[in-house]
Parts: structure tokens; sequence; C-alpha cells
């Protein structure tokens, strides 16, 4: 199990919700911004199940990658609950998790220096 399971859960939940937000998009919007979240936020999944193995110098550095992600995600899940792709509930649910990864990560980047 990954020694900081709880950002790691958290991500694969933003994952989750992204899959079945997404599918619900318009059609040119499902494979635009929504392909666009549901990358970030599998790419953050990934990069915490990778983060795992790697030496302390370069943990930091994929951790602050991991903080730029969420708030690349952050922009795009603003975007589209402008443009009421997202309701406020899904919105506020998504842009929570991804806080919450940005954080912990932060927190973990502290830990390790």
């Amino acid at each position: 199990m990954h020694t900081h399971s709880k950002t790691f859960e958290k991500a694969v939940a933003l994952c989750d919700l992204m899959l079945e937000l997404c599918q619900h998009f318009p059609k040119y919007q499902r494979f635009t911004v929504g392909k666009k979240l549901e990358d970030l936020s599998l790419e953050l999944v990934m990069s915490l199940a990778a983060i795992e193995t790697l030496p302390d110098p370069l943990k930091m550095k994929e951790l602050s990658i991991v903080v730029g992600k969420t708030n690349g995600f952050l922009t795009i899940a603003y975007f589209c609950f402008k443009k009421k792709l997202f309701n406020e509930t899904n919105y506020i649910t998504a842009s929570e998790l991804a806080r919450e990864i940005a954080k912990m990560a932060q927190g973990w980047i502290q830990s390790l220096r």
C-alpha cells in the first residue's frame, strides 16, 4: 500500500468522478475539455503511484508537478462550471478533491525537506 495512501485515494476518487461526469458532456466538449480533465485526473493517479518508488529528491520534483497538474485541473474545472458543463455540487466536489490533493502533496514536499 502507498505510504501516502490518502493522497492516492483522493486522486482515484477524482479520476472516478471525472470519468463519470465527463461522459455526460455534449460531444464536442466531451472530446476537448472533458478529455483533458480525465487525462489530468488519471495523470495524478499515475504520478502519485509512481512517486512511492522514487528517491526523495525526485519525489519533491514529481510532487511539485502534481501540484501544477492540480492547478491546471482546477482551471479547466472552473471553465466547465462557467460553461454549465458541471453543476455547482459537482464543481465543488471536484475542486475540493483537487485542492486536497495539492495541499497533501505540498505537505509531503515539506516533510521531505
